[in-house]
């Protein structure tokens, strides 16, 4: 089961221009002789020019995600395996290339697959109320409508977080996973 998702929104696109647009006018009437404080201004229009190129950046690349079987379930399908025979991978991408694996983990690991909020503080307080974890972002869009974090534990309490945009197919897959799993243990 593989998915790459698309941004949902235009949000970074404005952001680049924009930044880029305001380091632009700064630069400019920073190289002005009548402007007070023209080191600052300067310094302003360099620190926009800086995130318009984080913005761009953040533009070309891409994740996709996929769930395979273990080597020795090779051939069959994923829906007949349970979780712990299953691998969880992220691919990172810029622009049009293949892609470098970036996370790879283990479906059997999986303890919760929680859908967050789009409101900023609300997803703050659905990631306090799940305790301390290591966090790690695989989003094409920036700032998500929609997104769903996956909670994974290793053995020795390690939890690690990943902030995905599954579409409906693979979200069930993993809320599934995640309801085995908790039956499991």
């Amino acid at each position: 089961m593989k998915y790459t998702p698309e941004p949902k929104n235009k949000k970074t696109e404005v952001a680049a221009v924009a930044s880029f647009l305001t380091s632009v006018v700064l630069l400019y009437f920073g190289g002005q002789s009548y402007t007070k404080g023209r080191g600052a201004v300067q310094a302003l229009g360099v620190l926009c020019l800086a995130i318009s190129g984080f913005f761009i950046i953040k533009k070309l690349k891409s994740y996709s995600y996929s769930i395979t079987p273990s080597e020795e379930d090779a051939g069959r399908s994923v829906s007949e395996l349970l979780p712990s025979d299953l691998t969880f991978s992220v691919y990172a991408s810029y622009g049009k290339g293949t892609g470098n694996l970036t996370a790879q983990l283990d479906l059997g690991d999986l303890k919760e697959a929680v859908a967050l909020p789009a409101k900023y503080s609300e997803k703050q307080r659905v990631l306090k109320g799940l305790g301390k974890m290591q966090l790690y972002y695989y989003t094409v869009t920036f700032l998500p409508p929609e997104s769903t974090l996956l909670v994974f534990e290793k053995d020795g309490g390690v939890r690690t977080g990943i902030v995905i945009e599954p579409d409906g197919d693979m979200k069930g897959f993993f809320e599934e996973a995640a309801r085995i799993n908790a039956k499991n243990e």
